[in-house]
């Protein structure tokens, strides 16, 4: 089986039993990576109580699960730590901060007022 090249979404096989638990995991992918929101991107160390469909951008020195996953999309899925890589150009709104993060290849930048017009309107529409 292979998956999408953008999202990494598994694709079907035309033969596959149980298609329900692939096309499931591609529902998880797209609900952290589409319009992605994080609780925070300041954290090193996991919160001791996430709440389902959380995430957050693990911060740098990332300790015990997070160990090795700096910079990564962090997502309490199904009661389980699941970590993302981010393709450059993806945008998520960081909760701790209020404003909308753009990752460059290599950092998560905040972006500034007036570099997308539409930036504050979208986030007012999305986020409240």
């Amino acid at each position: 089986m292979s998956n999408t090249p953008n999202l990494q979404l598994p694709f079907l096989d035309a033969n596959q039993n149980q298609k329900h638990v692939t096309h499931n995991a591609a529902l998880s992918i797209l609900d952290v990576l589409v319009n992605p929101k994080v609780e925070s991107n300041a954290l090193s160390t996991p919160p001791g109580s996430p709440g389902d469909g959380l995430c957050w951008i693990v911060g740098a020195g990332g300790t015990g699960v997070w160990a090795g996953k700096d910079l990564q999309i962090a997502a309490w899925q199904d009661g389980a730590w699941v970590f993302y890589l981010p393709r450059t150009g993806l945008i998520a709104f960081a909760g701790n901060l209020g404003v909308s993060l753009v990752w460059t290849g290599s950092a998560w930048t905040a972006l500034a007022p007036g570099a997308n017009p539409a930036a504050a309107f979208v986030q007012a529409l999305i986020f409240g």
